[in-house]
């Protein structure tokens, strides 16, 4: 895997046993509570790991950043792209890998799939379902049995609902 595509997690793994004592100090305090230990401020993350500041400027150039501001973007960054949902994280390893690669035959199965399921329900009476879902004064019980027609492909599961007292 290219540095590009390391985590900061993965970078300080690798390159735990080139640490001085202090950075390692440093790294393990980082990851103990990663990724927010790196978010605050630089003097404020030497104070916790009890290292200098100096040390924390040294380790961030050994992980390959021109300095504690880049290190603190990647940082964002990564937690950016934890946050994105499946369809967004599909559109940036899809691009990488070609069509016949399992993770995109499997999504355009998954996809497939669904417009199949969908395309078999009456518009009236998912809204009806929906409707139902919304009904605050109603509790639904899901039970693992097969259902009839249209709403076997959607649900496998029945539901059955009673009033809230």
């Amino acid at each position: 895997m290219s540095e590009a595509n390391l985590t900061i997690s993965d970078r300080i793994q690798n390159q735990l046993d080139d640490l001085t004592r202090a950075e390692r100090q440093l790294a393990h305090s980082i990851l103990e509570n990663y990724p927010a230990s790196g978010l605050g401020p630089l003097s404020a993350l030497a104070k916790d790991a009890k290292v200098s500041v100096p040390t924390v400027a040294r380790m961030v150039q050994k992980l390959g950043f021109d300095g504690y501001p880049e290190f603190q973007t990647e940082l964002r960054e990564e937690l950016k792209a934890k946050a994105k949902g499946p369809i967004a994280k599909h559109e940036t390893w899809a691009g990488g890998a070609p069509s016949e690669h399992i993770l995109n035959r499997f999504t355009d199965a998954v996809i497939e799939n669904i417009r199949h399921t969908l395309g078999q329900i009456e518009p009236k009476d998912f809204d009806a379902a929906c409707s139902m879902c919304a009904d605050k004064k109603i509790i639904f019980i899901l039970l693992a049995v097969e259902l009839h027609t249209r709403w076997r492909n959607i649900f496998s599961c029945t539901c059955r609902s009673f009033a809230q007292n």
